[in-house]
């Protein structure tokens, strides 16, 4: 079952543009040509930009879309290492790394510029790595000495916190957007992922089979930043 979606998948791969199927990991060099590739790309589900926002008044999730989310509670947790780690999207990845988000190079960051990403995921075991083009909706950091502002009421209690967004652009697969948070808590960190997401095209089709690529995904990235903020 595995081979035979991953088959499918790898055979139409081609006519999407947008998401990719290499049988090895990604060197940076062609990770970041693949970036430069679709920095001029647009999202493809504007109407999903910023549903994950802390503080939304949205309760409702955007039509046709599916909501995940997942949460980790880390005893003892350093919230600077933590907040770091987030707001770079885990910086450089591990060579053992299997799932993780690519920043792209030659920007001038969020003061100046959009910032430019790609997910790389392991798929199926082996047999092939997804690369995905992203791009960061929003970022937000809020601590105890700076009063947060009225649309951020309905920010998670704790005396500080940290997210980080991204959106898909062009032929990607799916559309939707994908936040990853962390509050302090005094004695512990919570790790939170959000996603809100549909099939695209043909992503309708598959969108069962991409579901546990997702759910792997997320629980690497909650893997990163829990390290971080231990190490």
């Amino acid at each position: 079952m595995k081979f035979g979606a991953m088959l499918v998948l790898v055979l139409v791969a081609p006519a999407l543009a947008g998401t990719q199927f290499w049988p090895r990991r990604p060197s940076p060099l062609k990770l970041q040509r693949f970036i430069a590739r679709h920095a001029t790309a647009r999202p493809n589900a504007p109407d999903v930009i910023k549903s994950t926002e802390p503080g939304n008044d949205k309760d409702k999730v955007p039509r046709g879309c599916h909501a995940r989310r997942l949460e980790r509670v880390v005893p003892g947790g350093d919230y600077a290492k933590a907040r770091a780690c987030v707001l770079a999207w885990g910086g450089e990845p591990d060579k053992k790394a299997t799932s993780f988000v690519c920043v792209g190079e030659g920007r001038e960051g969020r003061s100046g510029g959009v910032l430019q990403l790609a997910t790389v995921a392991r798929a199926y075991g082996r047999l092939a790595w997804v690369v995905n083009p992203v791009r960061e909706s929003y970022a937000v950091d809020v601590n105890a000495k700076t009063p947060a502002d009225p649309a951020w009421k309905r920010l998670p209690s704790g005396r500080r916190y940290a997210c980080a967004a991204y959106t898909t652009l062009g032929r990607h697969l799916l559309a939707g957007e994908e936040r990853l948070s962390v509050v302090d808590q005094g004695d512990s960190i919570v790790v939170d992922i959000l996603s809100v997401s549909r099939g695209r095209r043909f992503g309708r089709l598959i969108y069962p089979l991409i579901g546990p690529m997702q759910r792997r995904f997320f629980r690497a990235q909650l893997d990163v930043v829990e390290a971080a903020c231990l190490s």
